[in-house]
């Protein structure tokens, strides 16, 4: 199964477990973006060096917390006039 089709839960549990590195699963995900998102631009920015960064870093940020809260893509954006 592709990596972009499974759940979070269990991509943490592969993560925690060592059968997946957070390289690998990085790099999954951005292949996915390249691969969808001109059809679709749900993405206006995507920091690919920040990202390599945290991965890099072996995600110990997500393997510590026990629910790493979900960042929505649009928390960057600025609001709309009123």
């Amino acid at each position: 199964m592709d990596l972009h089709y499974r759940s979070a839960s269990d991509l943490i549990a592969a993560l925690r477990a060592g059968t997946l590195r957070s390289v690998e699963l990085l790099d999954a995900l951005l292949a996915r973006i390249d691969e969808v998102d001109d059809g679709i631009n749900a993405f206006v920015t995507i920091d690919r060096d920040g990202a390599r960064s945290a991965a890099d870093d072996g995600g110990r940020t997500v393997l510590r917390r026990p629910r790493a809260p979900a960042m929505p893509p649009w928390r960057d954006c600025a609001r709309p006039a009123r």
